[in-house]
């Protein structure tokens, strides 16, 4: 499970948004059939680190990542605050396709 985080965190350092995306969506993956991977990514140090990460490398506006509402359910909530980044991402490449047009 670490794995599939350490391996996210190195695409979102090397700044590729693609990447990046892909890596978000093996984890988004995993939390569908691994309790493990639920909670580690439910660890608040694990959610700090990944969104500012996120914010200082790919530029991700923290609002994209924001989630508006509470979710009982870890489950849930691990794929809420995953797909959040994920979100977050896709933002991010968007912005970075209309600077490049301009």
């Amino acid at each position: 499970m670490r794995v599939l985080l350490e391996n996210f965190k190195e695409k979102v350092i090397e700044g590729d948004a693609e990447k990046a995306l892909a890596a978000i969506d093996l984890v988004i993956a995993k939390i569908t059939t691994d309790a493990e991977m639920t909670s580690e990514i439910l660890q608040p140090t694990i959610i700090t680190e990944l969104h500012q990460l996120l914010i200082d490398h790919l530029s991700v506006p923290p609002k994209a990542m924001k989630l508006t509402r509470r979710f009982p359910n870890n489950k849930t909530r691990a794929l809420m605050f995953s797909k959040a980044m994920r979100n977050g991402i896709i933002v991010a490449i968007r912005q970075q396709a209309n600077v490049t047009e301009e």
